[in-house]
């Protein structure tokens, strides 16, 4: 925030002796900031704090300027004295747990002041799913396995799964971030995509097509394809890009997706009145509240 705007913020707020915004929003994953500006001429030298709970009579506190942070928050809570009348708080690896009500306070004699913010925290969407090779995808010419990885660049708590395109009903190949494809599961020439989806969203990966040039169990000869433009020839090592045609079948999520991390290998047949305190601080009593308020992701 310029100065200009910390000037425009201080002049509407000016009778307040603590502001800040009263609603946030960020998505789970992610890591919000916010400023609480305070009257520097009454409460510059007092400790600033920020705590969490329905009401000011009921609040536990989180952490301090003074560096003191709840033990569960050590590694995702910040607490910052950032500049001449304003103190940051930085909250990370945010969760759906993470909203509610939260309060900017000052530790002033008699009667402590605080500001009521509330957080509100969504499901970030998945962002369309890539496919990657996990090795070189030239080891298709001589017929060995080739490991194929799908991951989404944005979303938290992601489930993968991958499909086979028919001519019916897209058949569902299990939940992974990972497909191994080789000669002995490859009769002929298949096409394959990944979902990427969470509680918010749900997206289709482009499809990769297994072109098989000699079909056998062991010694074959196939290419994998990733757009119409680009494919790489047997016995170079120039690679193919990246995506192609987006697949338009949707996934089934009403099933639970296996749990721990796996790799498919395809086959055919695969169908109380006072402030909460953490031991630097004490507890203080209802009456001193008297401010108003204001991977790769992997399977789970």
């Amino acid at each position: 925030m310029d100065g200009a705007a910390l000037l425009a913020l201080f002049s509407a707020s000016v009778s307040q002796p603590l502001w800040s915004d009263k609603e946030r929003t960020a998505t789970t994953g992610s890591a919000i900031t916010i400023n609480c500006f305070y009257d520097p001429t009454r409460y510059l030298y007092y400790t600033k704090y920020w705590c969490f709970g329905d009401s000011r009579n009921h609040c536990t506190i989180l952490g301090d300027t003074k560096g003191c942070v709840e033990s569960q928050y050590k590694d995702r809570l910040t607490i910052t004295q950032i500049r001449f009348g304003v103190y940051s708080v930085t909250m990370t690896k945010l969760t759906l747990e993470d909203a509610g009500t939260y309060w900017c306070g000052i530790d002033a004699p008699y009667a402590d002041v605080l500001f009521q913010v509330k957080l509100t925290v969504i499901e970030e969407p998945v962002s369309a799913p890539e496919i990657k090779f996990i090795d070189d995808p030239t080891k298709s010419c001589s017929g060995r396995p080739v490991t194929l990885n799908c991951f989404s660049h944005k979303g938290f708590d992601i489930r993968y799964s991958w499909y086979r395109k028919t001519d019916l009903e897209d058949l569902s190949l299990g939940h992974s971030a990972n497909l191994v494809l080789h000669c002995g599961l490859l009769p002929g020439t298949q096409e394959f995509y990944c979902k990427a989806s969470n509680r918010a969203s749900r997206q289709s990966s482009w499809v990769v097509k297994a072109v098989v040039l000699t079909a056998s169990t062991e010694n074959c000869v196939y290419q994998l394809l990733l757009n119409e433009q680009g494919k790489y020839t047997c016995g170079t090592s120039t690679l193919p890009p990246t995506t192609t045609e987006r697949a338009s079948s949707n996934v089934d999520l009403s099933s639970e997706p296996a749990t721990g991390e796996q790799t498919l290998s395809y086959s055919p047949a695969v169908g109380a009145g006072y402030v909460v305190a953490l031991m630097c601080w004490q507890p203080r009593p209802t009456s001193a509240f008297l401010q108003d308020p204001h991977q790769v992701l992997h399977l789970p």
